[in-house]
């Protein structure tokens, strides 16, 4: 198996560039309602990964520097995916409804759940603490990523 090189997509991670695409010409082509409705779907995911984001973050993962850096760099890209999947259903005449406002807090169920997370990773990383002699290899590998 390959190793991943988090250096290398960090440096060529960004948003899209979206200068290229002729968007005047979108409309030109038909788009299927299938097509549409997956095109949908497809942005509603990338412009949530700021949820999925946020139960991570309550984790003891982002204490891993090569993981914080992951996360940064995922985010920018999948909001950048999402606006382009916006702008590209605009362009083809299939503009996406406003969202929703939020009203109130989150529910109970979402509040539990993101408290056992947290929970469970301190937990985790408090039983692997006990059994390190050191820190890991992996996070003495990048030292410019090491906290200060």
């Amino acid at each position: 198996m390959v190793a991943f090189d988090l250096d290398a997509w960090v440096a060529r991670s960004g948003a899209l560039d979206l200068d290229a695409i002729a968007w005047s010409e979108v409309a030109k082509y038909p788009v299927s309602p299938a097509t549409v409705r997956t095109l949908t779907y497809m942005q509603d995911i990338e412009h949530h990964t700021i949820v999925y984001l946020r139960s991570l973050l309550a984790t003891r993962a982002i204490d891993e520097p090569e993981v914080a850096t992951f996360l940064a760099c995922w985010l920018h890209e999948e909001t950048f995916h999402g606006i382009a999947l916006s702008r590209f259903l605009e362009a083809a005449g299939h503009p996406l409804p406003p969202r929703a406002t939020p009203r109130g807090q989150e529910p109970l169920l979402k509040r539990l759940e993101g408290l056992a997370t947290s929970t469970v990773s301190k937990m985790v990383a408090e039983g692997r603490s006990r059994f390190s002699t050191g820190p890991s290899p992996r996070s003495c590998s990048r030292p410019h990523l090491r906290r200060r």
